[in-house]
């Protein structure tokens, strides 16, 4: 009987064992190929293309009503209350001094989150989420570094390079975009205001 027993639990550890040893070696492939891409959204403005690492944002919305804030500089849109959480609206467009060349209006907000500060980007409209291949990520050409600022840009993203059709994505460097001191102290005080009146 208590052979049996010892058998049984025998059995049971060597099943537990494969599922772990099958669970780890999954993992490690999927690091693997995480290392081997970069997973990003992309979105159009002004009818380029852009991506940015799906890490920096914490969800996708449709442009809801917007709070204009007094005094403030061009390319901050305003506020907006996402479920009870206020939001600083940058207007890529206007941060990057973009000049529109059609009449379509902006669909999309981007929210960010990075070290503990949360944004609000405006964009056309948001097409994919893409896995790029970390080989396929160029420098950025100076054209573009003077269009948008070489450090608004982590660099480009070449896809189907053998097509006609190959389509170039500028990958933003959101966190030093972000970065800029009006911005973060705009959501400082923010913070502050909100804290007080709850």
């Amino acid at each position: 009987m208590k052979k049996q027993n010892n058998q049984k639990k025998s059995k049971k550890t060597n099943k537990l064992k494969a599922v772990i040893n099958k669970i780890s070696k999954q993992s490690n492939t999927d690091k693997k190929t995480e290392k081997k891409y970069l997973k990003i959204v992309v979105f159009t403005l002004d009818e380029e293309e852009y991506g940015i690492p799906i890490t920096d944002l914490k969800e996708i919305i449709r442009i809801p009503e917007i709070t204009h804030i007094p005094n403030s500089p061009k390319y901050i849109k305003g506020i907006l209350n996402l479920r009870g959480q206020i939001i600083v609206v940058v207007n890529l467009e206007k941060l990057f001094k973009l000049t529109r060349s059609n009449d379509k209006n902006p669909n999309h907000i981007l929210i960010s989150d990075i070290d503990n500060n949360k944004f609000g980007l405006i964009v056309d409209n948001v097409t994919e989420i893409k896995d790029i291949k970390l080989q396929n990520i160029k420098k950025t050409p100076k054209i573009l570094s003077a269009k948008i600022g070489t450090n608004n840009l982590k660099g480009v993203a070449v896809l189907d390079k053998k097509s006609k059709n190959s389509r170039i994505i500028m990958l933003l460097n959101l966190p030093k975009i972000l970065s800029i001191d009006e911005l973060v102290n705009m959501e400082k005080t923010i913070k502050k205001q909100t804290k007080t009146k709850i």
